[in-house]
C-alpha cells in the first residue's frame, strides 16, 4: 500500500510498482489508510508517508491487524525519531526509487505478492 498526501507522488510511486508486477493500494490520509488496511487483508508492504497527520496511528493500526506487514516510512525531513524508529526503513523525500526498490526486493516483496487476493 502507498500511503502519500502527494496525489502526483502517490500516482507515480503506485505506477512504478505497478510497472513492475506489483499490485497496489493507495491511500491519501490515514483514514483512507486504515480503511484499505481492513480492505485488504495480507498487506505485506506499506509505504508510509510520516508527514501525513495521524501517521501514527496508521502505523499503530497495521502493527495491529498485521504484526508482521514491512511499514518503510517516507519524509522530506528526518525529524520523526519515535516513528523512524517503529519502521522497516526509512527514505527521504524526493525519493530515488531504485534505492527503495532495491529495500522491497530485499524485504522479499515479489511481484503478483504485494497483496493477496480476498477470494484466496
Amino acid at each position: 500500500m502507498v500511503v502519500e498526501q502527494d496525489q502526483c507522488a502517490r500516482a507515480s510511486l503506485s505506477e512504478l510498482l505497478s510497472d513492475r508486477g506489483h499490485r497496489v493500494v493507495q491511500a491519501a490520509d490515514a483514514t483512507e489508510a486504515i480503511q484499505r488496511l481492513e480492505e485488504n487483508e495480507g498487506l505485506e508492504l506499506i509505504l508510509l508517508d510520516l508527514e501525513i497527520p495521524a501517521s501514527a496511528r496508521v502505523l499503530e493500526h497495521a502493527r495491529r491487524m498485521a504484526p508482521d506487514v514491512i511499514v518503510f516510512g517516507m519524509s522530506r525531513h528526518d525529524d520523526f525519531p519515535e516513528a523512524v524508529e517503529s519502521v522497516n526503513g526509512f527514505f527521504c523525500k524526493p525519493l530515488v526509487f531504485q534505492e527503495l526498490y532495491r529495500e522491497i526486493c530485499s524485504a522479499g516483496m515479489r511481484a503478483d505478492r504485494s497483496i493477496k487476493k480476498s477470494t484466496e
